[in-house]
């Protein structure tokens, strides 16, 4: 989900967006117009309709269609939505931000920049967890405590699978994101930071 998010500026309707992939109700229908980056680093407007629906299993599921409707001026277009700019121009070195759905624990959206010490992209030939199997309790943790609004696991140390190969730890903080009460007022999303724990070590530190 994120590697498709990371091509898309939904500008305002951003929250409604995010609303609609962690909380809409099946059979919920969406119409929106964003702007993507394609692979070849032109930038058109899109038209996309999406529909919450449930799969032959149960699973909710969000599908839909985009349809292409022409180049974006490029004089007008900056290199980023202004949030994405912001948050790369004041986060502290080999930190990143996101945006993750509390329920599946999916990275949605990276707000800025992405990580290069993650292999956050799917990969087909990779078959390792993203997280350190010894570490999936204390995500889990982390991710009760924030559903729930409590502050007794805000921070916790994680091992990300690399790009590399192996695993690289990080510090994680999570913060509940309440996108009005069309979530039932309970947080559904999390704002994560991650910092790359070689980062947060002092001068002379192993």
């Amino acid at each position: 989900m994120a590697e498709v998010m990371s091509t898309l500026d939904f500008g305002e309707l951003a929250a409604e967006v995010l609303t609609m992939l962690v909380a809409a109700e099946p059979d919920a229908c969406l119409a929106v117009d964003a702007r993507q980056l394609w692979s070849d680093d032109t930038r058109h407007h899109v038209r996309i309709f999406a529909r919450v629906f449930l799969n032959e299993v149960g699973e909710r599921v969000v599908g839909g269609v985009a349809y292409d409707c022409g180049l974006v001026d490029e004089e007008l277009v900056g290199p980023g939505t202004v949030g994405d700019v912001v948050a790369s121009s004041v986060a502290p070195p080999r930190t990143w931000t996101a945006i993750v759905d509390l329920s599946t624990l999916e990275t949605l959206h990276w707000h800025g920049p992405s990580p290069d010490s993650i292999a956050w992209k799917f990969d087909g030939a990779d078959s390792r967890p993203r997280v350190h199997p010894d570490d999936d309790a204390t995500v889990e943790a982390l991710a009760s405590a924030t559903r729930k609004n409590s502050a007794e696991h805000a921070s916790a140390a994680v091992r990300f699978r690399h790009p590399d190969g192996g695993y690289a730890r990080h510090t994680v903080t999570c913060r509940p994101i309440v996108l009005e009460q069309r979530t039932g007022g309970l947080p559904k999303l999390a704002l994560v930071t991650l910092t790359d724990a070689r980062q947060a070590k002092k001068p002379g530190q192993g």
